[in-house]
């Protein structure tokens, strides 16, 4: 089995001799990511709380080269993961509009 490209905008640092699928010159960009959420209104000091705790497992060594293993990357910010849902409404909002897409 030989992998062609990965679909992800960037080359990943645990196969960095794959191109993406847009080098290949094919426009294609399907980024997969992970968050964690808590609904509006939560006490803000629950919420750092969380966000300390999660940073905690996901600076361990071990964790850490897990989720590399399997090709994933940590955003460091929570302003850069705000950005990336931004992005990603973004998109999938013009794709739908462009195919006529709705949802019920």
């Amino acid at each position: 089995l030989r992998a062609l490209g990965i679909s992800a905008p960037n080359r990943s640092d645990a196969m960095p001799d794959i191109p993406t699928i847009s080098e290949s010159g094919v426009p294609f960009n399907l980024s997969v990511w992970t968050g964690f959420f808590a609904p509006g209104g939560v006490n803000p000091e629950i919420i750092d709380k969380l966000r300390a705790e999660i940073g905690k497992a996901l600076n361990d060594p071990a964790v850490a080269k897990k989720i590399a293993s399997g090709g994933g990357e940590r955003t460091e910010t929570l302003d850069e993961f705000r950005q990336t849902i931004k992005n990603e409404l973004t998109a999938n909002r013009e794709i739908a509009a462009a195919r006529n897409i709705k949802v019920d």
